[in-house]
């Protein structure tokens, strides 16, 4: 287990109030492995198509995850170089959610951990997937918010009550991280 952890953040772009995780992954980590990493930190489950946008290339799931590929097997450290580097995470569902990831300028030592992936710190609930990207997430919030709303009841048959966009259990999060390995 390395020693020096790369201590990413990652930002679901547009939402407010902001949703974001900070985790610590190995520098070895791959692209798909990054790709199950970061579905875990935010919450969401099952792509249809994901692709990394670093130093203006595209790095697409049908590249990465294609049999035999040598791309499948390249490590982050190798593609993001220095620290305090910002790239891009996209996942299509029925609309896309883009994500900042960061590169910290803070080494993360984790050798004391029994753990090579982490979440430490985050805010804010993921969004239910299918609610129409970003802006059908601000409406979906102002509908499930606001009993006057013409779609608020609609909302709740769909979604339920339950739903808190303050939500963030860091527990759950690192026990779906524990599940990948």
């Amino acid at each position: 287990m390395p020693s020096t952890s790369f201590l990413l953040r990652v930002d679901l772009q547009g939402a407010s109030p902001k949703i974001w995780r900070r985790f610590f992954v190995p520098p070895s980590i791959t692209l798909p492995e990054l790709h199950r990493v970061v579905q875990a930190v935010m919450g969401w489950h099952r792509p249809r198509s994901w692709h990394f946008v670093i130093r203006r290339k595209c790095y697409p799931d049908t590249e990465l995850m294609s049999e035999g590929s040598d791309m499948a097997k390249v490590a982050l450290c190798s593609l993001v170089g220095r620290r305090g580097m910002i790239f891009q995470y996209i996942c299509q569902f029925e609309d896309t959610w883009k994500h900042r990831l960061t590169l910290s300028n803070d080494h993360f030592d984790s050798s004391k951990l029994d753990v090579d992936t982490m979440c430490v710190a985050g805010e804010g609930a993921c969004p239910p997937r299918d609610v129409g990207g970003i802006e059908g997430y601000v409406e979906f919030l102002r509908a499930f918010e606001d009993p006057e709303h013409p779609d608020h009841y609609d909302i709740l048959d769909e979604f339920g009550e339950d739903f808190d966009r303050d939500e963030f259990y860091l527990d759950r999060i690192n026990a779906s991280l524990r599940a990948l390995t």
